[in-house]
């Protein structure tokens, strides 16, 4: 996982040599709250294939999300859907040609059945889960309480639902997906890390770009603010 600092954009593909044809691809590009972008990033002696950028993907966990691989494939000179036609071929045919990554495939579909895990079982096996894109391309309904994984994270669905690509788990899809993290005691010495529309419970202790604050005010919903913006709820210590 590469960070850069107050990056405006970044290239998914990108010839970083062309006399020794040296090739880079990059997936899973979030942006952070802070102005930064991380990203998964893998150099290649030659043009990549659709089997060399699934090949890379997969064994990564990070998954790429649709409009990444259109992005890719158009500047490979695929047209919209051809690339990712090839990729799922491509994944097809390494998954039935590898007996490990069949056994892999069959437990995820076990795991993707079960609503008891918890989240600290969960972050220690996240590559037990489907992705986001698979359940889409799917399209079968989802349980509460069913973890996926998107981009470099995993989600819990929040209802049952069926997967959309056009509703990708997001601070802006919060009534489809809670993101799984960490258990932090809300304590002075481990706060909470923050996150936009999370729920306050007064008393604890949430943090955000270095600043620790306290909870004077427990709510039932959250808010689409960082904390700095929100002095009636918390206050910085």
């Amino acid at each position: 996982m590469k960070r850069v600092e107050g990056s405006a954009g970044v290239a998914l593909l990108e010839c970083t040599n062309p006399v020794k044809g040296k090739w880079r691809v990059r997936w899973g590009v979030e942006a952070e709250g802070d102005g930064a972008v991380t990203y998964m990033e893998e150099e290649f002696g030659q043009k990549p294939a659709a089997t060399d950028v699934e090949n890379v993907i997969s064994a990564s966990g990070v998954d790429a999300l649709d409009e990444e691989l259109e992005a890719i494939g158009s500047a490979l000179g695929y047209g919209k859907d051809e690339f990712g036609t090839m990729i799922e071929k491509a994944r097809t045919e390494r998954i039935a040609a590898d007996p490990q990554a069949q056994l892999m495939e069959a437990m995820r579909g076990q795991m993707s059945e079960r609503t008891d895990v918890d989240d600290e079982k969960a972050l220690m096996l996240p590559n037990m889960f489907h992705t986001f894109s698979y359940l889409c391309k799917r399209g079968k309904e989802i349980k509460a309480g069913t973890v996926l994984r998107h981009g470099n994270r995993l989600w819990r669905a929040v209802q049952a639902h069926t997967p959309l690509s056009i509703y990708p788990p997001s601070i802006d899809t919060a009534s489809l997906y809670t993101k799984v993290n960490k258990s932090h005691a809300g304590t002075l010495e481990d706060p909470i890390p923050y996150e936009q529309n999370m729920a306050f419970e007064k008393g604890r202790y949430y943090s955000q770009y270095g600043v620790v604050y306290l909870c004077i005010l427990t709510t039932v919903n959250g808010y689409p603010n960082d904390l700095k913006d929100l002095p009636t709820i918390v206050q910085p210590v």
